[in-house]
């Protein structure tokens, strides 16, 4: 899916809603400003993105053209006002059904903080991200689970409740590869869990799901890994909370501690929600920073 963000002049609004969302497995994010003209981004909207843990998605402003608009599978204003002004160019496109503004998501307008202080800019930040939960919830939910990649993993301890995620990934349509064993014949569980965290970690999957009879030498396993934030969970308030406070990119099941009901309503909670950055990603990132120190 290919969103694009509009406000007036591409320097604050619109510049913070595609930050937010640049880093999603499942979209590509962009923004334009009905009357910019190449400015510099605000130097307050790149602080105020920094605060929270967010790489600013760009240096100087972009216009909105008519191929923008053609390219984007949907548009969403930072005002009613806008919107009824991008609504008229997506006319002439035949594209104006695709048109929405933030007062459709939040119930009221982003208001400019352009020339104003520090709290004004904080102000707008809050209600942007706010809205882009809405995007996350709304539009995008659908198309994750449709392009969404799983390498999954388990020893002989796991055999069964990966044979009943495959039957659950397969219903949903997700796509997914097999990496574990398929038999109950005794392995090693380092073997499958480094091969999932290696495909993650390179990126070649979006997320990792690993499977043994406690789910513990798995996940130890996959921590091995750079780049790898492997959670076990044995409940839906941790499965949600992996994906939303520390951004975890495998999920460790045990098939010993857990049904298949429980199973399934966990992985629905790992796989329906989405990071939420802010004061996480500043925490998250120093996780990274640990890695970079000590993995060499």
């Amino acid at each position: 899916m290919n969103i694009l963000f509009v406000c007036t002049g591409n320097t604050c609004r619109s510049v913070i809603a595609e930050s937010i969302l640049k880093d999603n497995f499942f979209v590509n994010v962009s923004s334009a400003g009905l009357y910019a003209d190449g400015e510099p981004v605000s130097k307050n909207a790149k602080n105020v993105l920094e605060e929270n843990g967010i790489k600013c998605s760009k240096e100087f402003s972009e216009r909105l053209t008519f191929d923008k608009i053609k390219t984007a599978d949907v548009i969403f204003t930072m005002t009613e006002s806008q919107k009824k002004e991008v609504k008229k160019s997506a006319e002439f496109c035949g594209e104006e059904k695709k048109v929405y503004s933030f007062s459709d998501l939040i119930g009221k307008d982003i208001e400019d903080p352009y020339g104003q202080d520090e709290d004004s800019y904080k102000k707008c930040f809050t209600d942007i991200e706010k809205g882009c939960r809405e995007i996350l919830n709304k539009f995008i939910k659908n198309v994750k689970e449709k392009n969404m990649k799983i390498a999954i993993g388990n020893d002989h301890g796991g055999i069964e409740l990966k044979f009943e995620i495959l039957k659950i990934l397969e219903k949903k349509g997700i796509e997914y590869e097999n990496f574990g064993t398929d038999t109950k014949d005794s392995v090693d569980y380092p073997d499958y869990a480094l091969k999932v965290a290696k495909k993650v970690a390179n990126k070649e999957f979006d997320f990792g799901i690993l499977v043994c009879g406690t789910g513990l030498g798995v996940s130890i396993t996959a921590n091995k890994v750079k780049g790898i934030r492997c959670a076990l969970c044995g409940d839906t308030f941790s499965a949600k909370m992996a994906r939303m406070h520390n951004n975890a990119n495998i999920l460790a099941l045990g098939e010993r501690v857990i049904g298949k009901g429980l199973m399934s309503e966990i992985l629905e909670a790992f796989l329906t929600s989405e990071f939420e950055g802010g004061r996480h990603a500043q925490r998250v990132n120093k996780i990274i920073a640990i890695e970079e120190e000590n993995f060499k």
